[in-house]
């Protein structure tokens, strides 16, 4: 998001609580329509967002989060940690429902991974966990730049051409502004 859109997006958050704080009618409607409410990342909820939801619930429950404390980034730009930590407090009767089986990853990225969160300060107590057994050992690898980096997945192809094909293999990464050195590597 820039920060033009930073600047639209505060601004329209604001007018919403300035209108359920200070027009009843607004504030009803807003409650009457809103008799479930869902909010998906919760973890990445701010203060105004919070004090809006808690105005438009009134006290009647009825919100679904999902969320996870330690996938929480974005305190840089406002969210706060403490939101989905004190769940039950801002919601009472709330139920809070651990997923920790995961369907994607296999047993050894789990490990190295609950082994990194476990350090996280302000978190709930889960242990992650999966059906998918076996997998390759996690690797690290410090690359000195984005060249050397490209340079290390292109040879660790290269090295896997002998016992899987091509058309078996992928590079995942986090942003498409990653992908040029990787490509220009592997042509």
């Amino acid at each position: 998001m820039g920060d033009a859109a930073v600047v639209a997006f505060v601004a329209m958050l604001v007018s919403a609580l300035r209108a359920v704080r200070e027009e009843a009618k607004v504030s009803d409607a807003g409650a009457l329509r809103a008799r479930f409410l869902l909010v998906d990342e919760f973890q990445d909820t701010n203060s105004l967002q919070m004090d809006l939801l808690t105005r438009v619930l009134e006290g009647r429950g009825n919100i679904t989060a999902v969320g996870d404390e330690d996938q929480s980034i974005y305190r840089w730009r406002g969210a706060e940690l403490a939101n989905i930590l004190s769940f039950e407090k801002f919601f009472p009767g709330a139920r809070v429902v651990a997923l920790e089986e995961n369907y994607r990853s296999a047993e050894p990225i789990l490990t190295v991974a609950g082994g990194l969160i476990a350090a996280n300060r302000g978190r709930r107590e889960k242990t992650l966990f999966t059906s998918r057994q076996g997998g390759e050992p996690v690797q690290l690898h410090i690359a000195a730049d984005e060249r050397g980096e490209a340079r290390w997945v292109a040879d660790h192809v290269e090295n896997k051409t002998g016992t899987a094909p091509l058309t078996e293999m992928a590079v995942l990464m986090r942003t498409n502004a990653q992908s040029r050195p990787v490509e220009e590597e592997l042509t």
